[in-house]
């Protein structure tokens, strides 16, 4: 894993929001954000009033939610706005990387935005999506990315939908046919997985093209997500595949982990569908290529629909450079500079190497980095990024980009 960023409290000094009123007495005090927390107390204080908000009247809730992101670790970077004594709004930063291919895609992941009831409408979210991006900047994280439907918001911030990842509908006789032959053995049976499966199923996880880089074990702090159905496959040899469904208040229909053999883990998604009423059906998140298991699906009916991946956009222009040049061969002196934008768009984004220059919106240039589910044509997009990208750089795009279920926030 990534050396651990240092995480001392840091306020940032913001220009306070304006007054409410032209009456004098009715100004507003002036606001700050603070990264990380000056004491426990204050923490405990933050985080009550973080779950009061996101998760009423269930206590502890976010907590149990995201083992991963509230216990102590140092790549995990909490930005609270304060006004005066009062925190009103927050999000969180995951500073973590990915591996890609045995090559590494530093990125940050923002989570749990949020602003109190009280305040909104005076621009807190902004403010401290602004801290946090800045921040990442900062930490030569080259790529930011979240999830939500706040198209507005996130779209004047400088973020695009970009990336993709389809969503199989299955259900029981589609597994069923999927599952036709005896490729599975007798004795292999499907049951909820045990805290000693964990280490197994991580380990499983580790041969995707791409996944987090975590410390080893750590996935371990997962099994205790509230409403995470995981169901694993084994026979006399141990585990052969696994499944997961649901997790805290996300993905309650949708199986957004999945590994080992392919007809294993088919076995896992049969159990996960007996588990629903009879004739439900369940989504199956996967990458885009055809992997075994999502081919099967689909050669027996599964319906695919394309999506994006994330909102994305960059954060260190010259990290995410270093990062692109260490994975696309033929990129020397390979740089990115984000122009200016206006109120309501991203500026454009220049890409320079030895062997020429492009100029290209970011949508465009994700789309030919990470693929688009909007146009099938991949050839098409990277010839986009032409003469930026040398003919051998384009031949391996798109980079085969996704987060899984464990590792979205």
């Amino acid at each position: 894993m990534s050396t651990p960023i240092k995480n001392p409290s840091i306020e940032i000094a913001t220009a306070p929001p304006p007054s409410r009123s032209w009456l004098a007495s009715d100004a507003l005090p002036e606001t700050r954000v603070r990264v990380g927390f000056d004491s426990i107390e204050e923490r405990r204080h933050v985080l009550d009033w973080l779950n009061a908000g996101l998760r009423d009247g269930r206590p502890g809730r976010l907590l149990n939610e995201y083992p991963l992101l509230f216990e102590k670790d140092a790549n995990v970077l909490p930005f609270t706005l304060w006004e005066g004594s009062a925190p009103v709004a927050f999000c969180l930063l995951w500073a973590v990387p990915f591996r890609i291919g045995g090559r590494r895609l530093r990125a940050g992941m923002i989570s749990l935005v949020f602003t109190d009831e009280a305040f909104r409408g005076r621009g807190h979210a902004s403010h401290v999506l602004r801290a946090a991006i800045d921040h990442a900047e900062r930490l030569d994280l080259g790529l930011l990315l979240l999830w939500s439907e706040l198209d507005a918001l996130y779209a004047a911030l400088g973020f695009v939908e970009a990336g993709q990842e389809s969503l199989l509908v299955v259900d029981s006789s589609t597994v069923e046919r999927a599952l036709r032959g005896d490729r599975v053995g007798a004795d292999t049976r499907v049951e909820r997985a045990r805290p000693s499966d964990w280490p197994e199923i991580e380990r499983l996880r580790s041969f995707r093209t791409c996944q987090l880089e975590i410390d080893p074990g750590e996935l371990l702090r997962a099994r205790t997500i509230p409403d995470l159905d995981v169901r694993v496959a084994r026979d006399a040899t141990g585990i052969r595949g696994f499944a997961m469904r649901g997790r805290g208040d996300d993905l309650a229909d949708v199986i957004h982990e999945w590994g080992g053999d392919p007809d294993a883990a088919l076995l896992c998604c049969a159990s996960h569908l007996s588990a629903c009423a009879s004739g439900d059906e369940l989504f199956l998140m996967t990458p885009t290529d055809d992997d075994a298991l999502s081919w099967s699906l689909r050669r027996a009916g599964a319906r695919r629909i394309h999506k994006p991946l994330a909102w994305m956009r960059i954060a260190s222009p010259s990290a995410l450079a270093d990062d692109l040049a260490s994975m696309l061969p033929g990129l020397a002196g390979f740089t990115i500079e984000v122009e200016p934008g206006g109120d309501d768009r991203p500026g454009e984004v220049l890409l320079r190497s030895a062997s020429g220059e492009t100029r290209v919106d970011p949508t465009r240039l994700f789309d030919a980095l990470f693929g688009s589910p909007r146009i099938r044509d991949s050839a098409a997009l990277a010839d986009a990024l032409a003469p930026a990208l040398g003919a051998a750089a384009r031949a391996h795009l798109p980079i085969p980009f996704f987060v899984w279920g464990l590792e979205s926030i």
